[in-house]
């Protein structure tokens, strides 16, 4: 059974546990114990990619830099020196104990134990262990009254299961309404695994509250994607990115399965060639099961809009992330894409950004490109936090949890209201009601003729002259008037 960062937690040593280098067994936070944490100021973004690059070459940790040009890195003390060298005032620590840091600020995994007084909600205050998620999954499927069905759609590197959640709407057959979430290919993005157990859960309410929600329409969630990488983020290496591929028996494991796709696998825009780089984008594209399940999920039929959910930076990007130049399709993708916007922001007011490439950089052979060679629309989802300072980054405070997982399913409902009813231009306003013109001191109306019709006792002037235009064309009336007629009162 794992060694889960929650085992100490369940054995009462919390404490001891948050004091670092206890002595009781390792965690997910070991490995960084007693290395500094170190921010970068960078100004642009080539500078950015210039600095992971350099922290690739000494095997650093990145803990930030593909979100903004702020970037968190934890490193060997041995080769602080030479980063403040190169660096100089661009460069400060912010702590010698990184491992104590996210110890304290984020906290650790933890099991969950239903009983009398505890609250639906109180599953989304914590971070949730992977054997946890899965098992509430489980839970939910089973609740769901026949609506939702638990499939496995793969394996992992290390032979785990990879489930979809299928809702299945009557009357949906291929080519109808489609839309596919997926979370967590990166592991260490822990709200996102959280998030994603909202998403089913949520579904399944509304479908209780509203049986034909999803008529015509499917959707299919995959709310782990990593299994073995999340295993491995919970139990050794919190900030692990990657699978757990042996490449071939390299002393460096791991591809990032958001650079492992087509198109522009293997492109020049934020990727690696090099097995040690937290971006290294596999020996082909599709090379890796993790990509392949989901592939093969997407291949089954036609989708109109695909999720791919990670965080941080509050964020929602807009195809194509291989390069700069617009989709072709931009002002049509935009009008969902904005929709996602304004119903992310509308649930807390917390602010998010919307764009293509030009909102973040360029990224090659990520995983919402690939349903654009068929015409679908991929986006991508950054959560919570917005920012890696204060907010926690890749490893934010727990009380992040249920409000960035309640914007993230806010978000999937406006993108499957808009796949049910597609339109390309966003639809015109109301039209507004006339105002009203009758100035109630001295009139009220307008009447069904149209007319606002003076107050008892008075006469109706337009100008100086007794006798106003009013509905009945060719005539005047001393009691009622045009609510157009600018130069009309009652006196």
């Amino acid at each position: 059974m794992p060694r889960f960062c929650a085992l100490a937690t369940s054995l009462g040593m919390a404490a001891s546990l948050r004091k670092g280098k206890s002595g009781l067994g390792k965690d997910c936070y070991t490995m960084y114990d007693g290395k500094p944490l170190l921010e970068f100021h960078m100004q642009k973004p080539a500078e950015l990619l210039e600095a992971m690059a350099k922290l690739d070459e000494l095997e650093c940790t990145e803990m930030s830099g593909y979100h903004s040009t702020e970037l968190l890195a934890i490193c060997e003390t041995a080769k602080v020196a030479s980063l403040k060298r190169l660096y100089g005032r661009n460069l400060t620590v912010v702590s010698e104990d990184a491992g104590g840091f996210y110890r304290s600020t984020s906290g650790v995994p933890e099991a969950f134990v239903d009983g009398p007084g505890v609250q639906a909600a109180d599953w989304y205050l914590r971070w949730r262990t992977y054997e946890t998620r899965i098992a509430k999954l489980e839970t939910l499927v089973a609740a769901c009254d026949g609506k939702a069905s638990l499939e496995q759609i793969g394996a992992s590197v290390e032979g785990r299961p990879i489930w979809a959640v299928r809702f299945r709407g009557a009357g949906w057959t291929p080519g109808a309404a489609r839309v596919v979430v997926d979370f967590e290919l990166h592991p260490r993005e822990w709200i996102v695994g959280m998030a994603g157990i909202y998403a089913v859960e949520k579904t399944c309410e509304a479908l209780r509250a509203q049986p034909d929600w999803l008529a015509n329409t499917e959707v299919v969630f995959a709310p782990a994607m990593n299994p073995d990488g999340s295993i491995w983020s919970e139990t050794d290496n919190r900030m692990w990115r990657k699978n757990r591929a042996d490449n071939n028996g390299n002393r460096c494991k791991g591809v990032d399965l958001n650079r492992n796709w087509d198109p522009d696998w293997a492109g020049r825009e934020s990727t690696s060639g090099s097995k040690c780089s937290d971006v290294y984008y596999g020996s082909a594209a599709f090379s890796e099961p993790e990509t392949q399940a989901l592939k093969n999920l997407l291949d089954e039929a036609p989708v109109q809009i695909h999720l791919d959910v990670h965080s941080f930076g509050n964020l929602i990007l807009a195809p194509w992330s291989y390069k700069m130049e617009f989709h072709e399709q931009r002002a049509a993708i935009d009008v969902p894409g904005k929709l996602m916007l304004e119903a992310m922001e509308s649930v807390h007011g917390e602010s998010y950004t919307y764009g293509g490439s030009e909102a973040l950089y360029p990224a090659s052979g990520v995983c919402p490109d690939y349903v654009g060679l068929s015409g679908g629309f991929g986006y991508t989802f950054e959560l919570r936090p917005k920012s890696r300072w204060g907010g926690g980054g890749f490893a934010p405070p727990e009380d992040q949890i249920l409000p960035g997982s309640e914007e993230c399913w806010a978000g999937i409902v406006a993108a499957i209201e808009w796949t049910k009813n597609p339109y390309t231009t966003p639809p015109p306003p109301p039209t507004p009601a006339p105002p009203t013109l009758c100035d109630p001191a001295f009139s009220n109306g307008p009447d069904s003729d149209g007319d606002c019709d003076c107050n008892s006792g008075l006469t109706c002037y337009e100008g100086s002259s007794r006798g106003c235009t009013f509905s009945s064309a060719g005539r005047t009336s001393t009691r009622y008037f045009l609510p157009s007629c600018a130069t009309c009162s009652c006196k």
